[in-house]
C-alpha cells in the first residue's frame, strides 16, 4: 500500500509542477512568430477533450490487450532463447511503450529537445506511477504475495541512471553526447537482462 501511495502521490506532484506551479520548465522556448501562432489557436472545447480523453482510454486497452495476447508467444521465445523469466516484463513494457518511444525520438529528430525529454519523462512516470498500485491492488485482492524488489544488478543500474541523470539534465542543458551516455546505459541495462 506504502508503494502504491507513495507512486501516485509523486506522480500527481509531477503532474502538478507540469500544469500549474513550474510550467516554464517543460514549455519550449518558442521564437516570437510561433508563439504568436500558438496563441491564434483555440482551446478544445470540453466536448472535444473528452472526446479525446475515451479516446486515449480505449487506445490504451487496445495496448494492454495486444500486450496480453502476445505474453505467451514473448515468453516462449524469451524461454527458448536461453535468457530469465523477468525479461518478458521488459519486453512488454518496450511494447507498450513503443508510441511514446517513437513520439520522442521523433521531435528528438526535430531539434524538439524539450518534447522530447517531456514525453519520455511523462511516460516512464505514468507508466511506473500507475502500475504499481493496479499490481498491488490485485495482490491484495487475489491474496497473492507482491515483492517490489530489484536485483543488485538492477540497484547498480539505478544509481547510476540517476547519478547520470543528475549530471546530464540538472544543469539546464544537454548535448548529443550526454543524450547517447543514456542510450549506452540502457543498451548495457538490456543487455544484462538477457543474462541469468
Amino acid at each position: 500500500m506504502f508503494a502504491s501511495v507513495a507512486s501516485l502521490v509523486l506522480y500527481g506532484c509531477l503532474l502538478f509542477a507540469q500544469t500549474k506551479t513550474h510550467k516554464d520548465f517543460f514549455e519550449s522556448p518558442t521564437p516570437p512568430d510561433e508563439a504568436t501562432a500558438e496563441a491564434e489557436h483555440a482551446l478544445p472545447t470540453r466536448r472535444m477533450a473528452w472526446i479525446g480523453f475515451a479516446c486515449l482510454m480505449l487506445s490504451l486497452a487496445a495496448v494492454i490487450g495486444l500486450a496480453k495476447s502476445l505474453s505467451p508467444t514473448i515468453e516462449q521465445a524469451i524461454l527458448s532463447a536461453g535468457a530469465p523469466r523477468a525479461t518478458v516484463g521488459i519486453v512488454i513494457a518496450l511494447l507498450v511503450l513503443a508510441p511514446e518511444t517513437w513520439a520522442a525520438v521523433k521531435s528528438a529528430r526535430r531539434n524538439e529537445l524539450q518534447s522530447s525529454l517531456n514525453l519520455a519523462l511523462g511516460s516512464g512516470a505514468a507508466s511506473i506511477a500507475l502500475t504499481i498500485p493496479v499490481v498491488s491492488a490485485f495482490a491484495i485482492v487475489t491474496e497473492r504475495p507482491l515483492v517490489l524488489g530489484l536485483e543488485a544488478k538492477n540497484v547498480a543500474f539505478l544509481t547510476l541512471t540517476f547519478v547520470t541523470s543528475g549530471l546530464t539534465l540538472g544543469r539546464g542543458s544537454s548535448n548529443a553526447l550526454q543524450g547517447l551516455t543514456h542510450l549506452v546505459l540502457l543498451g548495457a541495462f538490456l543487455a544484462f537482462s538477457f543474462m541469468p
